[in-house]
């Protein structure tokens, strides 16, 4: 539509009508009736300037590939998308998150039974309590005299402090004697 402007500064009466590839579109209103609607008498000329039909289809063209291009992106990253939400709809699944917290459990109940006071006596190790029941672990919680409850892995023994022999340091078993 912009030659128009340059006709008309040429003193040429010009008006744009139609497409740059009429020939491929079909009107159903009568030709009388466009040229009436246009005000062109039917006995007036009438002149058609139409771009080149070669550069035309060859810039449909480049939009088509363009388009075909960005569709294709569209498309991709829609699937990769779609793939991503599938996988965390897979891992959503129950059966897996039931694997998941079974496997969970089971590690928890092996640190359990590995920091167990019972998995501790299975070893050989013994369990010393006080007066009151408490865990006993150094030599200054009791007093001789003190009565004990000794826990070992088959059974408890009952037993009475006779002498306390703290170790140099304070800490760890007593020097030997």
């Amino acid at each position: 539509p912009f030659e128009e402007a340059l006709y008309r500064e040429a003193g040429v009466d010009v008006r744009f009508v139609g497409h740059p590839l009429l020939e491929l579109t079909k009107t159903t209103a009568p030709r009388e009736a466009l040229r009436a609607d246009w005000g062109i008498g039917p006995n007036q000329a009438l002149v058609a300037l139409l771009p080149d039909r070669q550069a035309v289809l060859g810039q449909l063209d480049l939009k088509r590939r363009h388009l075909r291009q960005l569709v294709t992106l569209r498309l991709q990253r829609t699937t990769d998308t779609l793939q991503r939400l599938r996988q965390r709809l897979g891992d959503l699944h129950p059966r897996l998150l039931l694997e998941r917290e079974s496997s969970r459990l089971a590690q928890q109940r092996r640190l359990l039974q590995a920091l167990s006071p019972t998995h501790l006596l299975e070893r050989g190790f013994t369990l010393l309590r006080g007066p009151q029941g408490q865990l006993i672990r150094s030599v200054g919680e009791l007093a001789a005299g003190d009565r004990i409850a000794i826990e070992l892995r088959d059974g408890s023994l009952q037993a009475r402090v006779e002498a306390l022999k703290p170790s140099s340091n304070g800490a760890g078993p007593p020097a030997p004697s």
